[in-house]
């Protein structure tokens, strides 16, 4: 089923290290061909469509989203082995990596697809800039005590106009990240939506919206003055705001395709990573 598997990895310390030549190891048993990356930030330069077949990441949420975001146009599946702390991304602990990914080999497992979001910045009907992200999308202040000032259009109608630190707009994936962290809801992966949480809005009325996953969101902002307004992509600035500039997400046409063992439950995963009780009895 598999030929070639690529072998993602971001840190070069020796837990990481030590992983990725155990994995190199039990795959070369197997006879499969291996490519090793070890600065997956670069993997956009090289000619990998069509090269691999699974793309197998060590290390944490941080490593799995930026491999996941640079494969997604190739149609790659990834699975993560998880190197960090949460781990929502990657379900294969390090010590059940033997055992987990033989089940893989074996084809004990399925293929989710995880919608990801577009995000544009306009001046007029120029294109200044554009990414993808496969958790969120965070239009943010970055000087302390200004506010800024927004307002946000869902497919042309307006929805409000407020102050605050800023937006997070997330997709169901990323629900469980900054905008989980910003009191915004748990969306199961599998819905087709978009949500958008406030950042501390300067109203109490303000609160967490879930919409349609075809919608076209449009943030302006207002009076830009001599605040710092930036937009963070699945963790990283991209772009400074300036004025008379436009943000549109919306769903992207690509999607990254997250491979999980048969045995996964999400709300396993949830249990296990919020601390959540189990049982009552």
């Amino acid at each position: 089923m598999f030929k070639t598997i690529g072998i993602f990895s971001k840190s070069t310390g020796p837990r990481v290290s030590g992983c990725v030549a155990a994995l190199e190891s039990f795959l070369a048993e197997k006879q499969l061909k291996t490519v090793l990356f070890n600065e997956p930030d670069d993997t956009d330069n090289l000619n990998i469509s069509g090269q691999l077949d699974l793309a197998v990441v060590i290390g944490g949420d941080g490593t799995m989203l930026r491999v996941s975001r640079l494969l997604a146009p190739h149609g790659i599946p990834v699975v993560g082995i998880n190197l960090g702390r949460l781990g929502f991304l990657t379900d294969i602990a390090a010590n059940d990596m033997a055992v987990d990914m033989q089940q893989i080999l074996d084809g004990e497992f399925f293929i989710q697809e995880r919608t990801m979001l577009s995000c544009m910045i306009n001046n007029n009907d120029a294109l200044i800039d554009k990414a993808s992200a496969l958790n969120d999308v965070v239009i943010g202040r970055g000087r302390i005590g200004r506010l800024i000032e927004f307002e946000i259009r869902v497919d042309g109608q307006l929805v409000t106009r407020t102050r605050g630190d800023g937006l997070i707009v997330s997709t169901p994936t990323g629900s469980t990240a900054y905008a989980l962290a910003a009191d915004g809801p748990i969306v199961h992966p599998g819905l087709d939506a978009i949500v958008l949480v406030p950042i501390c809005p300067h109203t109490l009325s303000h609160r967490p919206l879930v919409i349609n996953g075809d919608s076209q969101i449009e943030i302006r902002l207002i009076d830009l003055d001599q605040a710092e307004v930036f937009v963070s992509v699945d963790g990283y600035i991209e772009y400074t705001i300036k004025n008379q500039e436009q943000i549109t997400i919306n769903r992207s046409q690509t999607s990254v395709k997250l491979v999980h063992l048969n045995n996964y439950n999400y709300y396993d995963a949830l249990r296990s990573k919020l601390g959540w009780s189990g049982s009552l009895n």
